[in-house]
């Protein structure tokens, strides 16, 4: 297969954090199937996939990223998340830097964010938001719930960062009960004097003009069995605080999808 691009470059760059042994799987077919019932054609579904995966291995430790833009600089930036991902998988113990740094993100995208939108001249706050955005790459503590929900949604091509923030209030109400010390840290990080993080990211949300459900976003159809299925296979649920049953997805499906 003629790649278009650099695929030394691509494996020293998935090599030098740290990794002893990097490969990379490229793929490009044309899947055709025809359907037939009661001795009649009743479907003929056919396509074009492509795509390349790139695996780490350090130690006993992998990582895995995939991505279906095969050029030089999509693949560079690939190898640069694994890279940090097997830099993350040696961190031993808790990460309290990581908390801490995930809460200054917050206090600076709750102080700022509004502004920046607004005014996109307002180098200052757009500095915060860089800043923010930064923060949130550095955590390095995984992702969970929020993140399989959008991920579902994710295939009819709507915007996946709105996506993530209108599943953010739905997931955070789950989290009242169970982590109300880590709510009212995320509380106080938002700079909140009453009301929770999951109102604060709602209200924050429809002023910045998002909708507040994926329905409204533009999603169409969507069995609630089958979304809340996906999202409880989803592989962020391995690093998320709970694993939602299929029934708890379920609820928070409804929800979010309005």
């Amino acid at each position: 297969m003629s790649t278009g691009f650099d695929a030394h470059a691509v494996l020293r760059r998935a090599l030098r954090n740290g990794g002893e042994y990097a490969d990379l799987f490229l793929e490009k077919s044309s899947p055709l199937a025809i359907l037939c019932e009661d001795d009649r054609l009743d479907k003929v579904i056919a396509g074009r996939e492509h795509g390349a995966g790139l695996r780490v291995i350090a130690g006993k430790r992998t990582a895995y990223a995939y991505t279906n833009e095969i050029t030089t600089s999509s693949l560079l930036e690939l190898a640069d998340a694994v890279g940090h991902a097997v830099e993350n998988f040696f961190a031993k113990g808790g990460n309290p830097v990581g908390d801490a740094i995930a809460l200054d993100a917050v206090t600076r995208a709750f102080a700022h964010i509004e502004r920046a939108t607004a005014d996109g001249r307002d180098k200052d706050a757009r500095w915060h938001m860089m800043m923010a955005a930064l923060q949130a790459m550095m955590c390095g503590k995984g992702l969970g719930p929020v993140h399989a929900l959008a991920n579902t949604f994710g295939d009819q091509g709507l915007h996946h960062g709105a996506m993530v923030t209108i599943a953010m209030p739905a997931v955070l109400r789950a989290y009242e009960g169970r982590y109300p010390e880590k709510t009212k840290k995320l509380a106080d990080a938002m700079g909140l004097k009453s009301g929770t993080p999951a109102d604060a990211v709602a209200e924050m949300n429809a002023r910045l003009g998002i909708p507040s459900t994926i329905r409204a976003l533009g999603y169409k159809g969507g069995d609630l069995d089958e979304l809340a299925q996906d999202s409880h296979e989803s592989f962020f649920n391995a690093t998320a605080p709970f694993h939602p049953s299929v029934g708890e997805y379920k609820a928070l499906v409804e929800q979010v999808l309005g």
